[in-house]
C-alpha cells in the first residue's frame, strides 16, 4: 500500500506546473497586469481623447497545441469610446520556458513570452511594447 501512495504522489507531482511537460502548462491564464498596473489598465495612451484600455483577458492553452486569447478592450478615439472583444486563436509551443503563440490568421504575427510557475509573461502584448502578466 505504501508503494501505491508513493506512485500516486509521483503522478500528482508530474501534473503540477513546476514541470516542463506540455500537460503541466495547459489551462486558462487570466490577465492580471499591463506594465505592472492591475487590470483594467491602459495599453496605449496618445491623449485623453485617444487611448486603449484592457478591461480583462484570458489565454487558454489546450493540450492539442491550440490556444485562444480573448481580451475585452475599451478604445477611445477622438473622445468616442467603444468596447469590443478581441479574439485570437492559433497554435502554441514551448521550448524550456520560452512560449510561442502563432496566430492562425497571421502567422507572421507571433507572440513570444515566458511560461512557468503558473504564470505567462509577454513583452510586446497587443502589438505594443507593453508587458502583460497572466496567472492561472
Amino acid at each position: 500500500m505504501t508503494r501505491a501512495f508513493a506512485l500516486l504522489a509521483l503522478a500528482l507531482a508530474a501534473c503540477t506546473d513546476a514541470g516542463t511537460g506540455v500537460g503541466s502548462l495547459t489551462g486558462t491564464y487570466t490577465l492580471r497586469t499591463i506594465n505592472g498596473d492591475p487590470v483594467p489598465a491602459t495599453l496605449a495612451f496618445t491623449s485623453p481623447s485617444d487611448h486603449v484600455e484592457l478591461l480583462e483577458g484570458q489565454i487558454r492553452l489546450a493540450s492539442d497545441g491550440t490556444y485562444s486569447d480573448r481580451t475585452r478592450v475599451q478604445e477611445t478615439k477622438r473622445g468616442v469610446t467603444t468596447e469590443y472583444l478581441d479574439d485570437t486563436q492559433g497554435r502554441w509551443s514551448v521550448s524550456g520556458t520560452a512560449l510561442l503563440l502563432v496566430d492562425d490568421a497571421d502567422a507572421a504575427n507571433a507572440t513570444r513570452g515566458v511560461i512557468g510557475g503558473g504564470r505567462i509573461t509577454i513583452t510586446g502584448y497587443g502589438g505594443t511594447s507593453a508587458g502583460a502578466e497572466f496567472t492561472r
